[in-house]
């Protein structure tokens, strides 16, 4: 008939959607993986309720066509679909908790175009159900590279995100989320890959932040307006590269904390440092200090230590005491060599106000 396509004999069709009005909550369904750390397991649950809750409220172009008609009678007979209303079928067959149906279905669309990504995202939901996480990941990769809508490729790079912070790789799980917030065009899918992805950080032990900056400054020494300068009564000299000079930074800079432990009660972190600053003087700055290098105002830093924040006094507030050592450099040579404590104490006085006391201990090491 025009417009139609034979997808499926009658029988099998009945068979494959005997149940799809049956309720979507079925015992039994395998929702998390290998136990591990009660904290991370809760996370993880967390992480897939979201995502269930997700693909249940309603997959890309959800809506169940209402036109299906069938040809003859008899075990013999066919059911003829248009490809949108066999792709309708499997939508509404998985939100309603009939898996079987779901699967028959998009496995039937896949044989006859495996880059179907409308049955590739299916295919990766129900294998994620099933506990089949590479055949998940690998339907929901290629779901995502083989389709040009932006709801698919949505939906893919959430159910890649979930399966990837399920098996503890959060990076890259950070990384899908970031391309799913590309594609999200509502408000409620927004607001999906912004909960999933503080909870990924959460649950991530490894923080990472990456800083840069480059711009121009009339001072990238932090020398003194004049040559002359008075310090307790006696006039002193500079030597000219003391003085203001003007030209062009750049810097970077790597923070890192990786989360040894946590409770309700405290924390536990190491941290690490580095940070570059590159200079280079401007023609005015190069006049006025002939003899000098862009090379002799570079700046460079090196920290690493732990830190520990806790309750010891909870009815005050948080006390955050962080050990470190570090290292600098100035112009190629190095600077100083040191240990570091800091203590911090937090004393809530009530829900908008806050006093904080600090204190701080530093050693000079050598070289």
């Amino acid at each position: 008939m025009p417009g139609k396509q034979q997808v499926f004999p009658a029988p099998a069709v009945w068979r494959a959607c005997a149940g799809t009005l049956k309720s979507a909550a079925r015992p039994g369904m395998r929702l998390l993986g290998p136990g591990g750390r009660a904290k991370t397991d809760r996370m993880k649950a967390m992480l897939i309720m979201a995502v269930a809750c997700w693909a249940l409220a309603g997959l890309p172009g959800a809506g169940l066509a209402q036109s299906a008609e069938s040809e003859g009678e008899g075990e013999g007979a066919g059911v003829t679909l248009s490809l949108a209303e066999a792709r309708a079928l499997a939508r509404q067959s998985l939100r309603n908790g009939n898996v079987s149906a779901a699967s028959a279905i998009s496995e039937s669309l896949l044989a006859q175009n495996p880059d179907d990504a409308e049955m590739l995202v299916i295919r990766a939901l129900i294998a994620r159900e099933a506990g089949d996480a590479e055949t998940a990941k690998a339907s929901a990769e290629r779901a995502y590279r083989a389709s040009d809508d932006p709801a698919v490729k949505f939906d893919a790079a959430v159910i890649l995100a979930n399966l990837l912070a399920i098996e503890e790789s959060y990076f890259n799980a950070e990384l899908w989320l970031r391309r799913a917030d590309q594609f999200a065009e509502t408000d409620r899918q927004a607001e999906i890959t912004q909960n999933l992805f503080r909870q990924v950080r959460r649950a991530n032990p490894l923080s990472v932040e990456l800083r840069f900056t480059a711009r121009p400054s009339n001072n990238i020494n932090n020398g003194a307006e004049e040559l002359e300068i008075e310090i307790g009564g006696l006039p002193f000299i500079l030597d000219a590269t003391g003085q203001q000079l003007g030209g062009f930074e750049t810097s970077i800079g790597l923070s890192l904390r990786y989360r040894l432990s946590e409770s309700r009660d405290q924390r536990t972190e190491l941290i690490g440092e580095m940070f570059y600053r590159d200079v280079r003087l401007d023609s005015a700055a190069q006049e006025l200090v002939p003899e000098a290098r862009d090379s002799d105002f570079d700046f460079g830093q090196a920290i690493v230590g732990i830190r520990r924040a806790a309750f010891i006094w909870p009815d005050i507030g948080p006390t955050v005491i962080t050990g470190v050592l570090g290292r600098t450099w100035y112009g190629g040579d190095p600077l100083s060599h040191y240990a570091e404590v800091v203590a911090r104490q937090t004393w809530v006085l009530d829900d908008f106000r806050a006093l904080t006391f600090t204190g701080l201990t530093r050693i000079c090491l050598l070289y």
